[in-house]
């Protein structure tokens, strides 16, 4: 399976926790596991996969912090899908500055809201929780936060 370039297993029932030998997929591009009941933390090692540019997790009931360096972040851009997961944490390393997060519901401190709310990163935040109208289906975008209009 090493050489396993696109996978897709969207809208098939799946429950349990992503496994962390996904990350062992190192030819990987594409992965989608959406809409499924997949529960737990994403694996570290999926933000790794040195050759993915699409990966959607959305609508799962995935939860703690999203794994993933703002490098990664950045490079995945709007083709991280991660809407639909409630229990999920954004981590202040990858809310960087002039980078706008659409989308994201989870549970990210009050002092990096503020922060956001701040550096014009955000486009609205209500308590410990950011949210904004989802832009067709981007679970999280990353945009220059001269393009909005606050």
């Amino acid at each position: 399976m090493a050489g396993l370039v696109s996978l897709d297993l969207a809208y098939t029932w799946l429950v349990g926790t992503i496994p962390a030998s996904m990350a062992c997929l190192c030819n990987l591009t594409y992965l989608s596991l959406n809409h499924n009941g997949l529960t737990g933390v994403i694996p570290s090692g999926l933000g790794g996969l040195p050759l993915i540019h699409n990966l959607n997790l959305n609508y799962n009931r995935l939860r703690g912090q999203v794994p993933f360096r703002k490098e990664v972040v950045e490079r995945l851009g709007p083709k991280l899908k991660l809407t639909g997961n409630d229990g999920l944490c954004l981590d202040s390393e990858i809310v960087g500055t002039g980078l706008v997060k659409l989308d994201v519901d989870g549970c990210i401190s009050d002092n990096v809201a503020q922060s956001l709310a701040r550096d014009g990163s955000v486009v609205s935040s209500s308590g410990s929780s950011l949210r904004s109208d989802s832009w067709y289906g981007v679970a999280l975008a990353l945009l220059p936060a001269n393009l909005l209009t606050l």
